[in-house]
């Protein structure tokens, strides 16, 4: 079955759907999975890790690692931001683990359907400007 909403209250409509439609201006300019709107507008891949200690060490560890473009000590987390043809994130708890870290939480940054509608909404616009 089907239900049409229509809102502008776009953390309801995640909560709700599973899927959407993107109207701009009278054209539809995206259609599809929720999931897949969201990586549309991922541009990096950024993970957090918070470690029980020696975090400076730690970020030392994956720094070197070929997976990991950067990393950084932020509010006593570390964030990293993984290449762009990085696979996953699997390696990092795998890496800290062998290496004796003790790890409190990893977590992917969450990319908002706010973050998604505002770049799906901004290329529809510049492709018309573009033909103008």
């Amino acid at each position: 079955k089907t239900v049409l909403i229509s809102s502008h209250i776009l953390s309801e409509l995640r909560q709700l759907c599973n899927k959407i439609a993107i109207i701009d201006r009278g054209k539809l300019i995206y259609s599809g999975t929720i999931n897949a709107a969201l990586e549309m507008a991922r541009t990096v891949r950024r993970i957090e890790v918070r470690l029980a200690e020696r975090g400076e060490e730690a970020a030392a560890l994956l720094s070197k690692r070929s997976e990991v473009a950067g990393c950084a000590i932020e509010d006593g987390h570390i964030a990293l931001e993984l290449v762009p043809d990085a696979a996953d994130h699997g390696f990092v708890a795998e890496c800290l683990v062998q290496n004796g870290f003790r790890i409190l939480t990893l977590r992917e940054e969450e990319i908002l359907l706010e973050d998604a509608f505002m770049k799906l909404t901004q290329h529809q616009g510049e492709n018309e400007t573009a033909g103008a």
